[in-house]
Parts: C-alpha cells; structure tokens; sequence
C-alpha cells in the first residue's frame, strides 16, 4: 500500500474512533469500509505482516534508518556497499549466520522513505564544519548592527570572485555516426587561469566585472579593435598569478565605496548567493559561448579576445537579463491604432486573405500553404499543383541546405582573417584619477596605433625631405644679380 494510502487509512481510524460515522469516515478519506473495519477490530496490514518475516526488526531498521541520517549530517553518507556492510553486521550480531538478499537494499528504501539514493558531492571538511550554528549566529549579529540595518535593501550588494580557465571548453552531447560510443571533439584552448570579480544587489542589480589577467600590464592587444562596446562599463587589471590580492581588493572596495560584512570562513557554499545559484550558470554559458566562437577553427591558437567576447556574451545572458540575478521588467502596453474601414473584396480573396500567407521558409511551410489552399479552393489539390508543390519544396531544402553551409563558412573565414591580422604590442595605462584600466585607455592606444598608418609611411616622408634640400641647394644657387659664364 502507497504512503498516502496508508495515511488516509490512519486518519480515517482516528475519525471513528472520535465517535466520527464509519460510512462518513470512508467517504471523506476514499478507504474502503471494510477495510477500515478489519483494522479497527485488530487486523494486520500486509507491512505488519510482512515484518515477522523480515530478518531484521521494525525498531532495528529505523535505528539503521536514524543512522544514514547521522552519518549523513556528519559529512559522512554510506554508499551503499558500506550501508549493506553495516546491515550484514547487525544481522549477524543478532545471531542469524543468513546473508541479506540481493533486493534487500531497495526493498528497505521502500519501507522508509525518509532516505532515499542521492547524489554524493565531496567537499572540503572545512566548508562542512564551517557553517555551524555558532557562525550562522555571528553572521544575523552582524546583520543586526545599527549601522549595518540603515543601510537599504537597494544598497547591500553581494561579491564574489570565479576563476575561469581561459578558453576552456565543455563535453556536450553532439551528432555522429551511430555505431560509435563517443566521439572527439577539437580544442584549441588555452589553460591560463582569469579571475572576475562579480557584484551583485539585493534587487538583482549587478556592477561591472573586474577581470584580472595573468602579467605585468594590460596589453592593448588583448582587446578586440571593433565591438567592444560590451565591454565599456567593465574594468581590467593584472596580478602575478591573475589571482586577485589585498591590493586590488582594497582598491576595488574603495572604487566602489564597500562597506564590508564578513561571510563565515569555509561557508560560501551555504551564505554566499553567488556561489550557490549564479556561478555555475555563469560558466556553463562561457563554456557554450566559447565552444561556438571557435568552432571550425581548432588548429589556430586562441587568445583574450575569444575569452572576452565569449565572456561578454555569457555575463548578458546570467548577470543582466537572467532570472537567476535580476527580475524581469514589466512590458508597457502599446495603445492599438485607430481601425481604419476598407473595401470589401471579393468572397475568394476574403478568405485567401485570412490565411495569412507569409514568405514561406521551409518545405513545412510551403506543405501548410498547399492544405489551406486546397480548403479554399479543390482545384489546387490536381496532380499538376502537388507536383509543383513538391519541387519547390525540394528546391527551397536545398538552398537552405547550401546557405546555411554558406553562413557557417563565411562566418569561419571571418574569424580567420581576423585572427591573421598583425597586432602590435602595447601596454595600456589607468587613467590618471584611475586604479584600472576602462575601455576608454584601451581605446586611446588603439587610435595611437593607427594614426601613424593612415599618414605618410617613414620611406615617404624621407623621400620628401631629400626632395626639400635638393630644392634648396639649388635655389641657392641661383643668383639674378650675377651673370655666370661657363666655357665651352
């Protein structure tokens, strides 16, 4: 019998017991009468039953079901073999030499559905002993500081810092030949190491990334030379190991005038919102997103430019516009146009006119048009107009076919012929009044790069000087005052 069975029928018994009607018990309930009699007059259920003959008691199974559950608190969850193990040990200390059966394990999950098989994640000790209720308590207390309770909701933000692996990419489920079990995908990425540092509000605001790359300086080169508008906002730095540290902290929290509460140490898995709900999304995208900006082009290195764009695409979809973060606004509504009366037209042009025909995209969509002219009028169902029909079709699968392949070819010599272009290298400096580097410094490089290559080349700017003395000398030279004889 089903649990809620099971509950309905206790329910029921302590109805008619509290003077409640037995027909109006089992109507209420949806339990049979009879069976609600039997059990009030001392009948067994089947469990009941079925316990006499279970090699280990009710009271010893629920101790063995109170223990999974302590272990599992503790950090220490039994898999299955150790949970079995344990189980052989109690039966054999109850002094029956049997072993349990092979269904044992799933029929005791059945008997108790307070546990159940879960997915084991490991973690740190660290972490699990970190959010005890003693720090769980330090943290409300600080919460319920004065000053920390003027600040408005509006105003209390939450930060984090993620490392991504610089053009890593992600195993997904892809299309192949059907005898193979899997199948190789290229990679052409880069192992560095890059910390963001991501903020985000109790409204579902979020502030600019800082990105923090590995090196000396931030290089000009690293950025795209056109569309690096989705980037305007964010700021940029360098460290050692592009690890963040004090010094870019302290910077960072004094650009954004922060004042900082402290999580609980090795409890960010449990208070730290970002972590738990954003983070993850947030490098899946950057995996997809990365996995088709290079797509078709795995023998060419890659570099921060395919990093930033697939970064870019991703902090859109999770950090801006995604229900993990912000809520969505609400859509005004448009007032309709005046209604504008017109001609009646014929019967036949009425109704071809309330199919609402439009540019057909697809075969399906030219075989929908084929049906609902056929409805409007018998005569296009002939054997002349499907034949018609169905060449078309054909012929519109196939140049989609070929523009699609087209598209996907262009799109990757595109690429290519990007990433051939030559690029010089250049450190890019903070503004004056600035602790990072804004797009605005990356773009002033960028134009001083440039200049020197829509003016006149050095070769040609020598040859004009030549030029200038060899005019001078010889008006010089050149005399009106004085006659100057040369013999013959």
């Amino acid at each position: 019998m089903q649990l809620s069975a099971q509950l309905r029928t206790a329910q029921a018994i302590d109805e008619v017991k509290r003077r409640r009607s037995l027909r109006s018990a089992s109507k209420g309930y949806q339990v049979d009468r009879r069976y609600i009699s039997r059990r009030i007059q001392g009948a067994r259920t089947k469990e009941e039953f079925d316990e006499s003959r279970q090699k280990l008691s009710r009271v010893q199974e629920e101790g063995l079901a109170h223990w999974v559950i302590v272990q599992g608190q503790l950090g220490y969850a039994p898999p299955h073999s150790r949970f079995r193990l344990y189980a052989q040990r109690l039966l054999i200390n109850n002094g029956n030499p049997q072993r349990l059966g092979k269904g044992w394990v799933a029929r005791f999950l059945r008997r108790h559905p307070e546990i159940r098989t879960l997915k084991g994640k490991t973690i740190d000790y660290k972490r699990l002993n970190g959010a005890s209720p003693a720090s769980t308590n330090v943290l409300f207390d600080r919460f319920a500081l004065p000053e920390v309770k003027a600040i408005k909701w509006r105003n209390r933000y939450n930060a984090d810092e993620i490392g991504v692996m610089e053009g890593m990419g992600e195993n997904s489920l892809v299309l192949g030949e059907a005898f193979r079990k899997c199948i190789s995908l290229k990679d052409a990425s880069k192992r560095g190491w890059i910390t963001i540092i991501a903020c985000v509000n109790a409204d579902g605001r979020s502030l600019p990334p800082l990105v923090i790359f590995s090196g000396g300086n931030v290089q000009q080169q690293w950025f795209p030379d056109s569309d690096h508008e989705a980037y305007e906002s964010w700021y940029f730095t360098t460290s050692e190991n592009s690890w963040t540290n004090t010094e870019i902290g302290l910077k960072w929290l004094r650009e954004n005038k922060i004042y900082i509460i402290f999580l609980p140490a090795h409890a960010s898995h449990v208070f730290q919102p970002l972590d738990v709900g954003v983070f993850a999304t947030l490098k899946r995208r950057y995996r997809y997103w990365f996995r088709e900006r290079c797509y078709g082009r795995a023998s060419e290195a890659t570099d921060k430019t395919d990093f930033l764009w697939a970064l870019s695409k991703a902090w859109n979809e999770v950090m801006i516009t995604s229900k993990y973060v912000k809520e969505g606004g609400k859509i005004t509504d448009i007032p309709t146009p005046r209604s504008i009366s017109t001609p009646e037209r014929p019967d036949f042009l009425a109704q071809m006119a309330a199919l609402g025909v439009k540019t057909p995209k697809s075969s399906r969509d030219l075989t929908r048009i084929e049906k609902s002219l056929v409805d409007v009028d018998p005569t296009f169902g002939n054997p002349t107009v499907r034949l018609l029909f169905r060449k078309f079709a054909k012929a519109l699968n196939e140049k989609t076919t070929q523009l699609s392949a087209t598209e996907v070819h262009n799109s990757q010599l595109a690429a290519a012929l990007e990433k051939a272009k030559p690029k010089k290298r250049r450190k890019v400096q903070p503004e004056p009044n600035e602790d990072f580097v804004k797009m605005i410094s990356v773009r002033k490089v960028k134009v001083g790069l440039e200049a020197p290559a829509k003016g006149p080349s050095a070769v040609t700017q020598r040859n004009q000087q030549q030029n200038e003395a060899s005019e001078s000398e010889e008006d010089s030279d050149y005399d009106p005052e004085c006659i100057i004889v040369r013999g013959g």
